[in-house]
This record gives C-alpha cells, sequence and structure tokens, in this order.
C-alpha cells in the first residue's frame, strides 16, 4: 500500500524532553526544510513503547526516534511487523555505575538499594540487562529507587545514603572516586567498548522503500542536530533555551516542572553519532542478548533488521557540504576528546 506523505510524523516514545532535541533543532535551523521535506511534525507517544510501536505499524507514526532496539525486535519477531532501524541515536552508554563506600564490586549491589530515573527509563533498562547477565531476578533481587535523574539527582542520593549504588553520568566520576566511592562499573568502552544502542532511529521497510529522498532528507537534518546539540560552547545559549522552552510546553508535569543545568562539557558529551551511525556490533550484542533470555529464537541476525542505505547517502551529501566542515571539524576535536 502507497504511503501518504503529507506530512512526515517523527515521535520519540518517551516523554522526557532530551529524546525530541536534536530533531526540534534541526527542525528551528530549517534543515528539513532545505531538503525539500513534506511538514515535519515532532510527538511523543507517552512513554510507551507499545504505543510507539503500534503507531509506526499503522502509519500513524513514520519514524521513531528512540525506539529501544530490544522492543523492536521482539514486535519483528513475534509480531511480524516490517520494521527496521535507520540510523543511531544514543549509541554509547556514557553512564558509570558507583556504589557506597565499602563495596568492592557489581555483584555487592543485590539485595541493595539502586537508583533510577523511573523503571522504563535507560538507566534501569541498561542495569536490569546486567544484573539478568549476573543470573539475578532485577525485580526481586534489587531494590530500585524510583525518581533519581541520572545526571545530578543519583550522585546526591548516593552522597546522602538514600540508595546503595548510582548510575550516574561518566562526568561525575571524578570527584566522586575522590571522595571513596568505588567505581563498581563504567558502560562506555569497557563493558560496550563497540558500542551499544541504547535506543535508535526505526521506521518502516514501506517507507525505505517507497521514500528514500524523504528518510535521506530526514537523516540529513538529524544528524545536523546531532551537531548542533554536540558543537560546545559554541551552541550552549541555543540549546539551554531549546530545553527550557520545550519543557515549559510539555505534556509530562514531571518535565516541565524539572530545571536542569547543563555545563556546555556536558552537552557536549552527549553520546549522539556525527555520523548517525548505528552501531551494528552493539546491536549483535542485543541481539544476542535477547537470544539468552529466550525472546528470539537462535537462528534471528541482526542484519535481519538493518535498512541503512540511506543513512550512508545522506552521510555522502553532507560529507560534500563545505559550508558544515568547520562545524564537524569542531564536533570531532570533542569526539578525540572523550572517545565517542
Amino acid at each position: 500500500m502507497a504511503l501518504n506523505l503529507d506530512k512526515l510524523i517523527v515521535s520519540a516514545s518517551h516523554y522526557h524532553v532530551a529524546h525530541r532535541l536534536a530533531p526540534l533543532a534541526a527542525k528551528e535551523h530549517g534543515c528539513f526544510q532545505e531538503e525539500v521535506l513534506p511538514e515535519v511534525e515532532i510527538i511523543t507517544t507517552n512513554h510507551n513503547e507499545d504505543n510507539l510501536i503500534n503507531a509506526l505499524a499503522a502509519g500513524t507514526v513514520h519514524i521513531g526516534l528512540d525506539a529501544k532496539p530490544q522492543v523492536v525486535l521482539e514486535a519483528v519477531h513475534k509480531r511480524g511487523l516490517n520494521l527496521c532501524f535507520i540510523a543511531g541515536w544514543r549509541n554509547m552508554p556514557h553512564w558509570v555505575v558507583f556504589g557506597a563506600k565499602g563495596m568492592k564490586s557489581i555483584e555487592d549491589v543485590k539485595g541493595k538499594r539502586m537508583s533510577c530515573r523511573d523503571i522504563l527509563g535507560i538507566d534501569a533498562v541498561q542495569m536490569r540487562l546486567i544484573f539478568r547477565r549476573l543470573g539475578w531476578d532485577p525485580d526481586k533481587d534489587v531494590q530500585w529507587v524510583r525518581g533519581l535523574h541520572p545526571v545530578k539527582h543519583a550522585a546526591r542520593a548516593l552522597r546522602a545514603g538514600q540508595v546503595d549504588c548510582a548510575y550516574v553520568w561518566n562526568i561525575e566520576a571524578p570527584a566522586l572516586l575522590e571522595e571513596g566511592y568505588p567505581l563498581l562499573m563504567r558502560l562506555d568502552h569497557t563493558y560496550y567498548k563497540d558500542g551499544y544502542p541504547e535506543r535508535s532511529v526505526v521506521s518502516t521497510v514501506e517507507l525505505v522503500e517507497q521514500h528514500p529522498r524523504v528518510v535521506i532528507g530526514f537523516l540529513k537534518g538529524l544528524t545536523r542536530g546531532y551537531r548542533m546539540i554536540r558543537d560546545q560552547p559554541r551552541n550552549k545559549e541555543y540549546v539551554d533555551d531549546l530545553e527550557r522552552r520545550t519543557r515549559a510546553v510539555d505534556a509530562d508535569p514531571e518535565e516541565r516542572a524539572m530545571k536542569l543545568e547543563h555545563t556546555a562539557e556536558e552537552w557536549a558529551r552527549y553520546p549522539l553519532p556525527l555520523d548517525g551511525a548505528m552501531p551494528i556490533k552493539g546491536l549483535e550484542i542485543v541481539v544476542s542478548q535477547e537470544q539468552e533470555i529466550g525472546n528470539l529464537p537462535a537462528n534471528f541476525r541482526a542484519e535481519q533488521v538493518l535498512r541503512l542505505e540511506c543513512l550512508q547517502q545522506a552521510q555522502r551529501e553532507l560529507a560534500e557540504r563545505q559550508d558544515l566542515r568547520a562545524e564537524l571539524e569542531r564536533v570531532q576535536a570533542w569526539v578525540d576528546k572523550v572517545g565517542y
């Protein structure tokens, strides 16, 4: 069935504002208009992965911004949906796990209090996978303490004795180490050295095949949005303002109330890929994890759900633009510094 693309509907599954900042920045800077795309509407399916999958299947959403690979893989395998990954989003977990003083290893967390923003947030999702690999039941062997944002609040809760284990941004590691808190685990370049798709950009095979120029144009704009966020300190004032404005009108009261103060380096360290790449080796890890717990058959392969030809063309076209070279060089310097 031919797709009607009078409007391109792009949706985050998660209500957290950060999940929409890159395409919002691209839209405000006219990147999608340059690509002669249909009107681009950026929405959210209200913190519900199933809502995003169902909307993609129904054609009411064309591109998902922040799909958890595990959920997409399940929809492809169990529901037979024709979904595919078209680009990466957060590809390198920039998180570290600290314990209370006296802890020696991640095994010491069993039975203890673990910080998380919410049970469906990326911090809890990642740690639940790790706990399962240790042979634990994440619902029984760990006490989840919700409402603690990993950027700022989790470390404070650890220092205050409210939790025994905190999942925090790696930029906070030096201070915690100096204060004597033990580093139990690094996810970046240690646990997932080749990258790990915490969330990815997903669409349908039909969109890729019927409207490749639309997909290419969107991915060019999205990539430029990634770079705008990480082009620091040049864009700090703009990105801070974009986040404030987006929170002020968000449908979720928690997002409206939350006031985060990011440094330029924190924005620059946000793990958005400068080339929009999907970490294929990382996706293979996700597939193997899902096979281990029985969610996928042994013969399932990551390449079954990859359609990266539009992304590859988008990057070729961006590479030809002389006017974007200086921006790319600035952001590449951050990549060279932080490793992703």
